[in-house]
């Protein structure tokens, strides 16, 4: 893996959601780390310190949600920039604790394009833009829907 690359950590506990999100992360060159819910995250962030963005859904199921799991990384890990997603709630009717909010659903190029705004220096290069991202993920999916 090249080190000029960011790392990113993404929690969700809807695997098609999780895989998705993932895979587009990882194309346009991101270091990727999943989770599934708030303390599969944790445990992430206390062993991978070069996490630079976390993206996570805002209802999950467990001991607390991602708006729970926004202020836990404000507290302890201040650095780590967090990008809370969903397709209920809307950024007014929430505290997001200082993070982005990116409403579901998202594009490709919307997602990638966020993370890239959040990752700051050394994230992947812009090389790949959002468009060939979405396309090569498109292209992917084709295939395998034809097997």
């Amino acid at each position: 893996m090249n080190q000029n690359h960011a790392r990113v950590l993404i929690v969700e506990d809807e695997p098609l959601i999780l895989f998705y999100a993932a895979d587009l992360a990882e194309q346009a060159g991101f270091a990727v780390e999943e989770a599934g819910n708030a303390e599969e995250a944790i445990s992430i962030l206390e062993s991978h310190r070069d996490i630079r963005v976390v993206v996570s859904d805002i209802r999950m199921p467990g001991a607390f949600d991602g708006l729970g799991l926004a202020e836990l990384i404000r507290q302890r890990w201040p650095e780590i920039e967090v990008i809370l997603t969903s397709g209920h709630a809307r950024a007014e009717d929430a505290d997001l604790t200082g993070a982005t909010f990116l409403p579901k659903p998202y594009t490709p190029q919307e997602f990638v394009t966020t993370l890239r705004d959040h990752s700051g220096p050394g994230e992947p290069s812009r090389n790949q833009s959002a468009e060939v991202v979405y396309a090569q993920f498109a292209d992917r999916q084709g295939s395998a829907m034809g097997r």
